[in-house]
């Protein structure tokens, strides 16, 4: 018995050939058939005159992107936003802020030159600025850097990511601000707070350079990222220098040994970040 008196006596139809494609269809044997006045048609005589033949490889499906979230571009808008507002009102601090940059001197003068509240304000919006910032770079990070298998790239995770790196970011400087208290509990000394607003400062002086580069990276792609990174790496680099070499003078300054310096850089950013490249491997691959 056929397969098709088969399917018939199952309840089956068997449709014919003109029932699917209409009258005059014939079922063929699907060879060329060329007697008969029919050819292979080329691709250009189907498809148009620049059309080529693929190789008919597998192309990697579009998979979602952490940078594309519509949350991603909201916190990017917005920061540029206030980047400018700032500046447009807040010019005069910026030649404030760096007047001191290659010498160890306490804030005194800048208060005196700024204003303490103006002052203090304007480095508490370049501060929120700058950790709006860090999220988004660490968002664009991890979109090049995980797999595309990884779970993370589910819609909701996608569409919160940078709510999700902006709490990281928190809980890095939550780490940070009871650090010092602690150290300043331990040793009861007022000068832990010099220490802490060292690090406030170098913060604010590198958002205020390094926010235009930071922002045209977290935009571009391709051969203008890679050039945006590598100017961005040195700038870092330099702006890290900074920060090593206010806290150094602040040890030497205090007669405070070496080994206690380099003890307070590991505990107050290498300990956090290491956790944190563990972690992310080990939950998010």
């Amino acid at each position: 018995m056929s397969l098709s008196m088969q399917y018939q006596e199952a309840g089956y139809r068997v449709a014919r050939t003109e029932d699917i494609f209409g009258r005059g269809s014939l079922l063929s044997d699907g060879e060329p058939y060329y007697d008969g006045g029919f050819r292979e048609a080329s691709v250009a005589e189907q498809f148009g005159y620049a059309s080529e033949l693929g190789d008919g490889g597998v192309f990697e499906p579009l998979r979602l992107s952490f940078s594309d979230a519509p949350l991603f571009h909201i916190f990017l808008v917005v920061t540029l936003v206030v980047y400018l507002f700032m500046l447009f009102r807040s010019r005069k601090f910026i030649s404030v802020i760096y007047a001191d940059v290659w010498v160890n001197r306490s804030e005194e003068r800048m208060v005196a030159q700024g204003g303490e509240l103006p002052l203090q304000r304007f480095k508490q919006v370049a501060a929120v600025i700058g950790l709006l910032v860090v999220s988004l770079v660490g968002v664009r990070l991890a979109d090049g850097s995980l797999s595309t298998e990884s779970q993370l790239f589910g819609h909701s995770v996608v569409h919160s990511a940078p709510i999700i790196s902006l709490l990281f970011v928190i809980v890095f400087v939550a780490w940070n601000y009871a650090l010092h208290k602690v150290i300043e509990w331990v040793v009861n000394a007022p000068s832990v707070q010099v220490l802490s607003s060292v690090a406030y400062m170098d913060f604010v002086r590198g958002v205020v350079l390094l926010y235009p580069l930071v922002a045209m990276w977290l935009l571009s792609d391709g051969d203008i990222s890679q050039h945006v990174s590598v100017v961005l790496i040195i700038l870092v680099a330099l702006v890290l220098l900074l920060y090593l070499k206010d806290t150094f003078l602040f040890f030497v300054s205090k007669k405070i040994s070496i080994f206690y310096w380099i003890l307070y850089l590991c505990t107050a950013i290498l300990l956090p970040l290491s956790f944190l490249l563990h972690l992310l491997p080990e939950q998010f691959a």
